[in-house]
């Protein structure tokens, strides 16, 4: 029988007392856990940076400096952590912050206040997910398909019909399975965006549709961009609530009907925009001159 794996844990907690507790907790499991702990999210990366190898990591959501959420990001993105499960000790187990550590990799949360018996017998129930993780995923693969896949993509941009928005569908769904199979959530979650901006598009049947080829040109950039820096054996970029604002509110003049018109013409009135001109301007109003903005858009319609 194949001997059992001491399993190293790392543990990120900012509350000494906490750490002192989880400390004195896992006494007893010590010949099952080897436990490390730090003060911080970047008193945790200088330990990995300096080479220490964790196969677990147990962190705190809101902490001084980087929180749990910052750190989760950064592991994920990178190809020499990314493998590793983080699992989160916090009191909110449901809402937002739940959802996005799910969708970021998180393996799972734990809710405070808890006991370290609990602790234990959670990471025990969860050992096929950590033992899983021993099986380091094969990024060269990925970085390969990845690179050979966005060639395709970009022959396809811009969009100029019904089957290139199609084909670019089909080319962004690949790329999510692909990060997802191979431990890459972030760089998944971005796909999942984009397949979602792009099925509403199609729905909408607005295949020309110049803000969203935007998006596709950023979105396949990035995803390039990504793909060298895991080759290179860094981490890839994060991106951050710009990303998640710019999907929200082409999502709302998508269904707001501001892509339906054709493009504006010259007129005797004063200056006209592109529509993505427009698109980039109403990201800098506020909710009032957004509506300014969408009813005068309206009445040059009715008027067309």
């Amino acid at each position: 029988m194949r001997e059992k794996k001491t399993i190293r844990l790392l543990h990120i907690d900012d509350s000494a007392t906490l750490r002192k507790t989880i400390e004195r907790g896992l006494e007893p499991y010590k010949s099952e856990y080897a436990l490390t702990q730090a003060n911080s999210a970047e008193e945790a990366l200088q330990l990995l940076a300096s080479g220490s190898k964790f196969d677990v990591v147990l962190t705190d959501w809101m902490m001084t400096g980087k929180s749990g959420f910052d750190l989760l990001c950064i592991l994920k993105s990178h190809p020499a952590y990314h493998d590793i499960p983080v699992f989160f000790l916090t009191t909110e187990s449901d809402g937002p912050n739940f959802t996005m550590a799910m969708a970021f990799g998180s393996a799972g949360l734990l809710k405070k206040p808890i006991t370290v018996p609990e602790i234990y017998a959670f990471l025990q129930k969860k050992m096929h997910v950590i033992e899983e993780s021993f099986v380091i995923s094969k990024n060269d693969i990925f970085v390969t398909k990845t690179q050979a896949l966005l060639q395709d993509f970009k022959r396809l941009l811009p969009s100029r019909s019904t089957t290139d928005l199609e084909n670019c569908l089909k080319g962004t769904q690949i790329l999510k399975a692909m990060s997802s199979s191979s431990r890459w959530p972030v760089l998944g979650y971005y796909a999942t965006k984009m397949e979602a901006a792009i099925q509403e598009t199609l729905k909408m049947g607005h295949y020309q549709n110049p803000p969203l080829n935007t998006m596709l040109s950023e979105f396949v950039n990035f995803m390039e961009k990504a793909a060298a820096d895991i080759q290179a054996g860094t981490g890839h970029a994060i991106f951050g609530a710009d990303l998640e604002r710019q999907f929200k509110t082409y999502h709302e003049n998508l269904k707001a009907g501001w892509f339906n018109a054709a493009i504006p013409t010259p007129s005797q009135d004063g200056l006209w925009l592109s529509w993505d001109a427009v698109n980039q301007l109403q990201k800098h109003l506020d909710n009032e001159g957004k509506a300014l903005l969408q009813s005068h858009i309206a009445s040059k319609k009715s008027a067309a």
